[in-house]
């Protein structure tokens, strides 16, 4: 039998007024309405700070036990010394203790900093900048949570004499340039005064003028970056971007690490005033338009494909969203960039010995990696990915912290950067692809700093990302060279294509024109030209115009997995298949390293021009 639910007598009364009942219903609706915005909007929130506190107890684990000499050095499978990696790996594992409430995992890295700091652990007497900073967050951090730990009472008068004597490098009043090691800097310089101790030594950090050198290195965050920037900002999409990085290629790893510098260094001083909170927002801009769609965000120049340079952009991109006086549409966008960006150092660096791959290539293949990898290893790279993700977990989240989607999520074309910096990303339906608009000049020797077409992503029908090519391999390097186009005469040495300005062309691509510029020989060749890169059904094709008499090369970077295979013009390997049109000659050479593959071979194509003609060369999914 149904039962009948009773209520007490105090509940059973005559119906409310209409418009009573009608306005507690309008309350109730837009409460419950309210409620699951927040909840939305916290759950969103809980991913990003969840997801960095998981993956900083992960990196951590395996250093509490087994990983660190009776001395305080870590062991370090891919790096070499360098006590800049027992300082912020020493740093960042403190932080993670603290927040875990793990005492073995703090002695850790209280015995690496004691390390970090001791009169004779930095080699050659050298101190990195690096180094100096994670000293100065360290002793500011224990000196707050660890003032009753008497591991830190023990090696606290090492790591103060070390402080009392660190001069600064290459932070000046007059600073007219912009480098992510003056950010470091200014950390130091921000952390070191601030403990209040003093030295006597003369152009130490904590020497004589110590306040003039806090008083330079904030007016440096608050308007020196803003004023050195300023020529680099370039409108595109309707909002200012920069390219905040080393000038004049701007490796995009250090965009990722100056963001986070930045608004680390923001932070600390208060915000930073309204010219730096601008700053910050137009590197995220920039950053947000040049991520692709799976979060790979670091494929030009030195240190690319770094796992730090994601966790300093999840970090710069929420922190933004705090101090940065962002709208609600910005600050959407700067949370699909984080949630992108810890996507990625989820998907391909987290594991390994350390905790955490370098660089993708580690995780396949760590031996032949370690050429790919710039003078570091787990302890510094993997200490300074821990660093960012621990910040980033420790920091809280805006009172609206939804997520839209990336630029690359959309589809389009973005045009970012200046001079030796420009370069441009696209987005056509299922191929996203980026393109720089031409070869280093600085660096003639490394193809990471190449142009033409740097990066080439296709969808599966799965709806995952599949890398047509590689990054640019670091080693060998032969002379100076680049992919191309290249042309060569016997009588006048080798020019290669330097575009000067880059043009969309919706659905057609992205067009450069420029001039040929002199690579090697004498007398040289100049002459004007263009190259296209046009999406096509199977991936995308690369187009330049040849002239009667020239020989041109172009090369194609594949992955090489042990099964290169030739079939007439056209070369196939783990996926990707080259081919050209007229039909080339084909040189191939092996060996080269990328820190996304540690095996990848060059494919050289050759062309000996009786007649005006354009050339085709297409990269497709095989």
């Amino acid at each position: 039998m149904r039962r009948t639910r009773r209520y007490p007598a105090a509940f059973v009364s005559r119906p409310l007024p209409l418009s009573i009942a009608l306005a507690l219903l309008i309350g109730l609706v837009c409460a419950g309405s309210a409620a699951a915005q927040s909840l939305t909007a916290a759950s969103r929130t809980d991913d990003v700070r969840r997801q960095a506190r998981q993956m900083a107890r992960q990196i951590a684990e395996p250093w509490r036990e087994g990983r660190q000499y009776g001395n305080g050095r870590f062991v370090d499978e891919v790096g070499g010394y360098s006590s800049y990696g027992e300082a912020v790996l020493g740093y960042a594992l403190i932080s993670t203790g603290l927040r875990e409430d793990d005492s073995k995992m703090i002695g850790v890295g209280l015995k690496a900093m004691h390390y970090a700091t001791n009169r004779y652990s930095s080699s050659g007497g050298a101190v990195s900048v690096f180094q100096n900073m994670a000293v100065g967050l360290t002793y500011r951090l224990a000196e707050r949570k660890l003032r009753d730990d008497d591991r830190w009472q023990e090696i606290r008068p090492t790591v103060q004499s070390f402080m009392r004597r660190q001069p600064l490098v290459r932070l000046r009043p007059d600073n007219d340039h912009f480098a992510n090691h003056l950010l470091v800097e200014c950390l130091s310089v921000f952390n070191y005064v601030r403990t209040g101790m003093t030295s006597s030594t003369s152009g130490a950090i904590l020497g004589p003028g110590r306040e003039d050198r806090y008083r330079y290195a904030k007016r440096f965050i608050e308007s020196g970056v803003p004023h050195v920037m300023a020529r680099s900002v370039r409108p595109s999409g309707g909002d200012n971007t920069l390219l905040l990085s080393d000038p004049p290629d701007k490796p995009l790893a250090y965009q990722g690490l100056s963001i986070g510098l930045y608004a680390r260094a923001m932070d600390t001083i208060g915000g930073g005033g309204t010219a730096a909170q601008f700053t910050l927002r137009r590197a995220l801009e920039a950053s947000w338009r040049l991520t692709a769609p799976d979060g790979d965000l670091s494929y030009i120049g030195r240190n690319h494909e770094e796992a730090f340079t994601l966790a300093a952009t999840a970090y710069g991109a929420r922190m933004a969203q705090r101090i940065a006086g962002t709208s609600s549409a910005r600050g959407a966008r700067y949370e699909a960039l984080a949630l992108r960006a810890l996507q990625r150092l989820r998907e391909v660096h987290m594991g390994g010995p350390a905790g955490i791959w370098p660089v993708p290539a580690t995780a396949i293949d760590e031996e032949k990696s370690r050429s790919a990898i710039d003078h570091g290893g787990y302890a510094p790279y993997g200490g300074l990915a821990l660093m960012f993700l621990t910040m980033l977990a420790d920091t809280e989240a805006p009172d609206d912290s939804r997520a839209s989607e990336l630029f690359a999520d959309r589809g389009g074309t973005a045009i970012l950067g200046r001079g030796e910096s420009l370069f441009a990303t696209q987005r056509i339906g299922k191929l996203w692809f980026a393109v720089r608009a031409g070869a280093s000049l600085d660096r003639p020797t490394d193809v990471r700093y190449d142009g033409g077409l740097v990066r080439a992503k296709r969808q599966n029908s799965d709806g995952k990302w599949f890398d047509l090519i590689p990054t640019r391999p670091r080693l060998p390097v032969d002379g100076n060279d680049s992919a191309g186009p290249l042309i060569k005469r016997d009588n006048a040495g080798t020019a290669v294509f330097d575009g000067s300005r880059i043009r969309a062309h919706g659905k057609d691509g992205i067009g450069m024109v420029g001039n040929y510029r002199t690579l090697r020989g004498s007398p040289g060749i100049t002459r004007r030209s263009d190259e296209r890169f046009r999406p096509i059904k199977c991936g995308v094709q690369v187009a330049f115009p040849a002239d009667p008499g020239e020989v041109l090369e172009y090369s194609v970077y594949l992955r090489d997995t042990g099964h290169v295979e030739r079939d007439g013009g056209k070369v196939s390997s783990d996926g990707t298949t080259v081919s050209a049109d007229p039909k080339p000659r084909i040189v191939l050479k092996g060996e080269y390293r990328s820190a996304t593959d540690p095996e990848v071979v060059r494919v050289r194509l050759r062309w000996s021009s009786q007649e005006s003609q354009r050339i085709r060369v297409r990269i497709c999914a095989s």
